[in-house]
């Protein structure tokens, strides 16, 4: 079970692909798929992602 608020990748993944590959040029429902793109790249460098692991 997910919990609340989390984000599947997964999902975001096949939408992107789905965007990308099965819908025209200049269609509106594509117009955000590589800013979408570049925010979910950018998120593995966010310095508060990092978790402080003790021994």
């Amino acid at each position: 079970m997910r919990e609340a608020g989390c984000v599947d990748l997964r999902q975001i993944a096949s939408a992107l692909v789905w965007a990308w590959t099965d819908r025209p040029v200049g269609d509106p429902a594509v117009a955000g798929a590589m800013g979408l793109y570049e925010r979910l790249r950018a998120e593995p460098d966010r310095p508060e992602l990092l978790l402080e692991l003790s021994a």
